[in-house]
């Protein structure tokens, strides 16, 4: 009785009353954030790549990762800059990092921060070539072309599959064609459509493994 009782209250304070506390203090951090980013924004137009990994922005893009970027930050605790303020936002190979809930949440933060007829540019690895190389008996990339922390070799076909659903503890979430344009679909994008590789943006050693999307706010 009593420990149903202190579960309950505990799980009324971790509803209720701590993220009431905490907000103010993620304000003044959220707001901290934003003027470092404005300080480093061309105020003319923003163009971000989130999830750039270790590289510096070029052809007025940004950069932003968690390190080597040009602006160093946790996406997942949001884009701190203004509604309507940016023009695009390309993010390749980072929405499979990410588990269900926190992809949509990072969706809508996209959609919210870009102007009307703002344009977000994704590439993502496309689980399905995986699963039919599954399902063929065939092998879809040969070990030389796989990361290798994620590689495992018990003979199995399910091998292959095993790598795109985990890669070695970082994958989160497995997308085809029509899954991507349905998630991007849930952040409330004006229109969505799947998209061909865009040399001027794209990995071209990324290419054969990945499918590519468009959605506009």
């Amino acid at each position: 009785m009593l420990f149903d009782c202190a579960r309950r209250l505990n799980r009324f304070y971790c509803r209720n009353v701590w993220p009431s506390l905490a907000r103010p203090f993620l304000a003044a951090e959220f707001g901290v954030c934003r003027i470092m980013w404005r300080n480093k924004l061309s105020a003319s137009r923003i163009w971000l790549e989130l999830g750039s990994g270790e590289k510096k922005g070029s052809g007025g893009w940004t950069t932003v990762d968690i390190r080597g970027a040009d602006l160093a930050h946790d996406i997942l605790r949001g884009i701190p800059l203004k509604d309507n303020s940016v023009e695009r936002i390309y993010t390749s190979h980072t929405l499979e990092h990410f588990r269900f809930s926190d992809l949509v949440a990072l969706l809508h933060e996209c959609r919210r921060v870009l102007v009307e007829g703002g344009e977000l540019s994704v590439c993502v690895p496309n689980a399905r070539k995986y699963i039919d190389a599954y399902i063929q008996g065939a092998q879809f990339e040969t070990e030389n072309n796989m990361y290798a922390p994620a590689v495992t070799s018990t003979g199995s076909a399910m091998d292959q599959v095993n790598y795109i659903a985990y890669m070695h503890d970082q994958h989160r979430y497995l997308f085809d064609g029509e899954n991507l344009v349905n998630t991007l679909a849930l952040a409330g994008f004006s229109k969505v459509e799947q998209r061909e590789f865009d040399e001027s943006l794209d990995i071209p050693q990324r290419r054969h493994h990945s499918i590519y999307a468009v959605a506009w706010k």
